[in-house]
């Protein structure tokens, strides 16, 4: 009986232990990459007038607000024939509400025109963390980058949906036209800008980036000690099951951290297509599920004892 109580006070102190580091690193997370959105201009009929701000130098601003959408065309630059046709729409969010000749639309474009100082020579910089489910970049009229491919055919059309970062520079006069063509032909209802998009120059984008990288990496680190240190206390307390399950649930955390974060870590190691990566994000939610249950139904076995 003495025992068992040192292994279930071990058990207790490990679940506490996990439940506080994740708790830690997530106010770390919203400490460091929280925007002071109430000092920042606003988009506003699609048009962000950069202008007279100046925090572009010193941090990134999230894309929100209210952007142009052309529902059923793939644009790439904002043409005179087109203008009449594009709605307005909130991002991110979704084109549940957009219809095309009383069916879903499977396809669009989000255009949004950012103006800074004439002659700008700065080079800018978008991060692009989710958009369901494929996506295509362009930049004042130009193809700057991808994510599956967009198309009007469904044939021709390839989900993926993996986060980039873009470079770019303004025109000389200042004007930045951003056109992202996207499309949905898995579940046209919830097509469209799933997360904020970032913007600011290149340099400030790509240190934020590197931050954001290095702590998704420390938490995989952290959780893979803590999955370690449980599989050692299994080895080391007569072989008792919930330890192994308490492993398995922070590497089913640590999957789907990986895949649902901003950066999905393991996009970049394993290269799984979408419908891949949305199994085993299932599986590792499940699993996580599973072993919770099996952990607490451990826990109340031994009390009752």
């Amino acid at each position: 009986m003495p025992h068992q109580n040192i292994n279930r006070k071990k058990l207790i102190l490990l679940v506490v232990l996990f439940i506080i580091l994740l708790s830690a690193l997530r106010l770390g997370w919203l400490a460091v990459f929280h925007n002071d959105v109430d000092g920042q201009p606003l988009i506003s009929e699609g048009e962000l007038d950069l202008r007279d701000w100046d925090g572009l130098s010193s941090e990134t601003i999230d894309l929100d607000g209210e952007w142009s959408f052309l529902p059923g065309k793939l644009a790439t630059s904002g043409q005179t024939e087109t203008r009449g046709h594009f709605n307005l729409v909130n991002v991110p969010g979704d084109w549940n509400d957009r219809k095309s000749n009383g069916s879903l639309d499977y396809y669009g474009t989000y255009t949004l025109r950012i103006i800074v100082e004439e002659n700008d020579e700065d080079v800018f910089s978008l991060v692009v963390p989710s958009v369901r489910n494929a996506s295509q970049l362009y930049v004042n009229g130009r193809l700057i980058d991808k994510s599956g491919q967009v198309s009007e055919s469904e044939s021709q059309y390839f989900a993926k949906n993996i986060p980039y970062t873009a470079s770019f520079t303004a025109d000389e006069d200042g004007v930045i036209e951003i056109m992202l063509q996207v499309a949905n032909y898995i579940d046209p209802s919830e097509g469209g800008i799933a997360r904020s998009i970032k913007f600011g120059e290149s340099s400030q984008v790509r240190s934020e980036n590197l931050i954001s990288y290095s702590m998704q990496l420390i938490v995989m680190v952290a959780f893979l000690i803590y999955a370690t240190f449980a599989i050692g206390l299994f080895f080391v307390n007569e072989r008792n099951g919930t330890f192994i399950n308490a492993s398995f649930l922070i590497l089913c955390a640590i999957v789907t951290h990986s895949l649902g974060s901003d950066e999905k870590l393991l996009t970049y190691w394993f290269q799984l297509d979408y419908e891949w990566n949305i199994r085993v994000a299932n599986l590792a939610s499940t699993g996580m599920i599973f072993s919770l249950g099996m952990i607490v139904k451990g826990l109340f076995g031994s009390l009752r004892k």
